[in-house]
């Protein structure tokens, strides 16, 4: 083998070890089961409510039989205001399932509460 077909090798082998690792970070850091561990318990069923405000940017919501969550007091699902586009798009399918009464399965904290004593909700699905 040449020296210049060395080099080639050598010089792609170095590009692609940086490459790997940039590829491997972007699987953990997109994967949100990854970054977050409060997400710990599921619950499934038809929107009985879904409600916002204009005074704030929260989204609750409610299902005719709500799960028990210990020193929860709300009865109803949160999404607070800081969770980002995230929020819109949970906002629009649970919109999207309160009109044509689809069932939705919430990923929730089932061991703390939220914002005013509400159930914090990860995931709408």
């Amino acid at each position: 083998m040449s020296d210049a077909a060395v080099r080639l090798i050598r010089h792609r082998a170095f590009l692609m070890g940086p490459a790997c690792c940039a590829l491997a970070l972007a699987v953990v850091t997109a994967n949100p089961a990854a970054a977050d561990n409060s997400y710990n318990t599921n619950s499934s069923g038809q929107l009985s409510e879904v409600l916002t405000y204009t005074s704030d940017t929260t989204i609750l919501f409610a299902f005719p039989n709500m799960p028990k969550v210990p020193n929860c007091t709300g009865r109803y699902f949160v999404i607070p205001a800081d969770q980002g586009l995230a929020r819109e798009q949970e906002l629009s399918r649970l919109l999207t399932a309160y009109t044509t009464h689809e069932f939705v399965n919430i990923g929730f904290d089932g061991q703390t509460c939220g914002p005013n004593g509400y159930i914090l909700v990860y995931r709408v699905g």
